[in-house]
């Protein structure tokens, strides 16, 4: 799984016992404050995720990470991700939940290391993804990714 590696993380964000960063969540402008998680929760509710973000897994631990290419011995080019340690040293086990939605552009960032929130978040993103909604926009995602595929 693939987490994003920031520079630093300002003092403002270490996470404590049970906490949520909402670092990004809907459509906003630089400066704006966020949309709650009940936003988000009536969001997963109402519109599709974007399959383009389910190669990440909507959810990983908090852990810095390093990409890592390798040539397999079929012949296939492949990435795999190291695992660095995690971000937040008071809370190691703290979960990032990233995407955006298919039907409408509010991309969320949220990290938490509050158990209650993640089970919550982790059940409102596997109703999404059990949706016929959310499997057209796979198949869509997949034709599209092959036709590029196919043109290089």
């Amino acid at each position: 799984m693939s987490t994003r590696q920031p520079t630093r993380v300002p003092e403002q964000y270490v996470l404590g016992v049970n906490r949520v960063l909402i670092e990004g969540n809907g459509a906003k402008w630089a400066g704006d404050e966020p949309d709650s998680l009940g936003d988000l929760l009536n969001r997963l509710g109402q519109n599709t995720l974007s399959p383009m973000f389910a190669q990440y897994g909507f959810a990983s631990l908090a852990h810095f990470s390093r990409e890592v290419h390798e040539w397999t011995d079929d012949g296939n080019y492949i990435t795999q991700y190291e695992d660095l340690g995690p971000i937040y040293s008071d809370a190691p086990f703290a979960v990032s939940f990233f995407g955006n939605f298919w039907d409408v552009s509010a991309g969320f960032q949220i990290t938490t290391d509050d158990p209650e929130v993640v089970e919550v978040l982790l059940a409102a993103i596997a109703a999404n993804m059990s949706t016929p909604a959310y499997r057209h926009a796979a198949k869509e995602w997949e034709a599209w990714n092959r036709n590029r595929r196919a043109a290089r």
